[in-house]
C-alpha cells in the first residue's frame, strides 16, 4: 500500500499538469525538440541480505558493449516559454556467451544469458520565469523495466533456464537548470529523487551543449550522468537489499522544430 500510494503521487502530478500550465501557456507557441543520445554508462551492483553484503560488483562499460545487440534511446520535449512535457526513452539489449569446466559436472557447461533494460520518463516543468538562464521545476513517472533470461546447457546435454522479469514504477521531482556562458555554447545541469517501487532513486546529470544552424536549430551536448536506485524486499526470514549505480558520459544531438 505504502508503494502504491507513493506511485500515486506522480500520476496526481501528471494530471494537473494540463491545468497548471494551462494559464500560462494558452495561445502561445508551441516548440518541439527531438534529441537521440548515448549513455555510455558502467554498471554497479551491490547486494546484501539481512545485512550481509554477498555482491559488490563493477561492470565496466566496454564489457557491456561488447555484449550489446541494440539500443534506443532517445529525448523529446514540447515546450513554451512557462513550462512543457517530456518523454525519455532509454532500451538496451545484451547478449553474453560463456563456457567453462566447472567441479562436479561432466564437460563443458555453457551459459547464455538475455538481458534487456529499459529507464522510461513520462513529465512535465513548469518554468516560473523567462529569461536566459532557465529553472524548471519537474515531476514525473519514471519505469525501470528488467528482463532477463539465463539458459545452462550441461556437457551431459541436460539444460535449465531461469527467467525474471519486472517493472519498478517511481514518482520523481526535480529541478533542472542552466544558461549560456559565452558565444553559441552553455551549460544544463539537472537533479531529481523518486520513491515508490525503490526506496530511492537518484538522478543527476550535467552537459555542456553547442548550438549552430542557420536558425539555431541544432544543439551537441556531452556531459556526465549517473543514477542510483536501491530496492528492498523483505519475506518472512530474509530482507535483501539491491543497489544499482549507473554513471558515465553522455552525449547527444538536440533537434528543436
Amino acid at each position: 500500500m505504502k508503494r502504491i500510494g507513493r506511485t500515486a503521487l506522480a500520476a496526481l502530478a501528471l494530471a494537473i499538469a494540463p491545468w497548471a500550465l494551462s494559464t500560462e501557456a494558452r495561445g502561445a507557441e508551441w516548440k518541439y525538440s527531438v534529441a537521440p543520445y548515448f549513455w555510455a554508462a558502467d554498471l554497479g551492483l551491490d547486494l546484501k541480505i539481512n545485512g550481509d553484503p554477498v555482491l559488490d560488483q563493477e561492470i565496466d562499460v566496454s564489457d557491456l558493449l561488447s555484449d550489446l545487440e541494440a539500443a534506443f534511446t532517445v529525448h523529446a520535449e514540447m515546450a513554451t516559454d512557462k513550462g512543457g512535457f517530456f518523454v525519455d526513452t532509454n532500451w538496451l539489449s545484451l547478449t553474453s556467451k560463456d563456457e567453462r569446466n566447472l567441479t562436479g559436472l561432466p564437460g563443458e557447461t555453457k551459459f547464455r544469458s538475455d538481458v534487456s533494460m529499459g529507464i522510461y520518463e513520462l513529465g512535465a516543468f513548469y518554468r516560473p520565469s523567462a529569461s536566459r538562464r532557465l529553472v524548471d521545476l519537474l515531476f514525473g513517472i519514471r519505469v525501470i523495466d528488467q528482463k532477463q533470461d539465463i539458459q545452462i546447457q550441461v556437457g551431459d546435454g541436460r539444460e535449465t533456464r531461469s527467467e525474471t522479469e519486472g517493472s519498478l514504477t517511481d514518482a520523481f521531482v526535480g529541478l533542472r537548470a542552466g544558461g549560456q556562458i559565452g558565444g553559441s555554447w552553455d551549460l544544463m545541469v539537472r537533479g531529481d529523487v523518486g520513491t515508490g517501487d525503490t526506496e530511492l532513486t537518484w538522478n543527476a546529470m550535467g552537459t555542456v551543449g553547442y548550438t549552430f544552424g542557420g536558425r539555431k536549430q541544432f544543439n551537441t551536448r556531452v556531459g556526465w550522468r549517473q543514477m542510483t536506485y536501491r530496492v528492498e524486499e523483505s519475506g518472512t526470514q530474509t530482507t535483501t537489499e539491491s543497489t544499482t549505480t549507473m554513471k558515465g558520459p553522455i552525449v547527444g544531438l538536440n533537434w528543436t522544430f
